[in-house]
């Protein structure tokens, strides 16, 4: 990967990371000596390094981060373009719209990545096995 983040680290590096950068990581055991946090990749790909192990999520647990990252992608919008607004009636409903705009723009980002992941993971042999 061309980042600097580790992609695959411990439980304990895991619990000293800050909340935002949690989200980027996922707990998967394709065998025991490769038990641990996997930094997600695109379309899914997951790898440790330390083992010479590289593989992509199953496409159900591939989904399922993509839905978390349509619920982000709304909070995210809303909160960066009005900081420090408190909890009223106003900042509910722009919080729902902010859900909205996550479903009609990037849902359809996520399903298409999806259907994009299952083809990648169908034709390389290289899902992970759990």
């Amino acid at each position: 990967m061309e980042s600097d983040k580790a992609d695959f680290i411990t439980l304990a590096e895991y619990n000293g990371l800050e909340k935002a950068e949690m989200k980027h990581y996922v707990r998967y055991a394709p065998s025991a000596e490769t038990d641990g946090f996997y930094r997600i990749g695109f379309l899914g790909k997951i790898s440790n390094p330390a083992v010479n192990w590289e593989g992509y999520l199953p496409t159900g647990n591939y989904f399922l981060y993509q839905l978390m990252c349509v619920i982000n992608f709304g909070s995210t919008v809303v909160s960066n373009l009005l900081p420090g607004v408190d909890f009223s009636v106003i900042s509910v409903i722009l919080l729902v719209i902010g859900y909205i705009l996550g479903i009609l723009i990037r849902l359809p980002i996520a399903i298409l990545l999806t259907v994009i992941q299952f083809f990648v993971v169908l034709f390389t042999s290289k899902q992970a096995v759990s």
